[in-house]
């Protein structure tokens, strides 16, 4: 048989914070993993509105593969650091 399917989770995250970021990308991915069996491949957070929609606001799933696949997707921008 062929190679298994990969599972890929993107989630739209309001928080640029590092830290807040990698706890919730954990979260997401131990908690889908918990329920479905299966680990995610990739888990990745999107910022706040940056996943495409359809009119009616139905999330592009096709589209979002594509761009989780060739790394397209909106990242939430990192926290700007001041130089003193």
């Amino acid at each position: 048989p062929g190679t298994p399917p990969r599972l890929g989770v993107a989630f739209e995250h309001p928080r640029a914070d590092a830290v807040a970021l990698a706890a919730a990308v954990e979260r997401v991915g131990a908690t889908v993993a918990a329920l479905i069996g299966q680990a995610p491949a990739q888990v990745v957070a999107v910022r706040q509105g940056g996943l495409p929609r359809t009119p009616t606001g139905q999330v592009r799933r096709n589209h979002i593969r594509a761009m989780l696949l060739d790394g397209t997707l909106p990242r939430p921008a990192p926290p700007l650091r001041l130089l003193s």
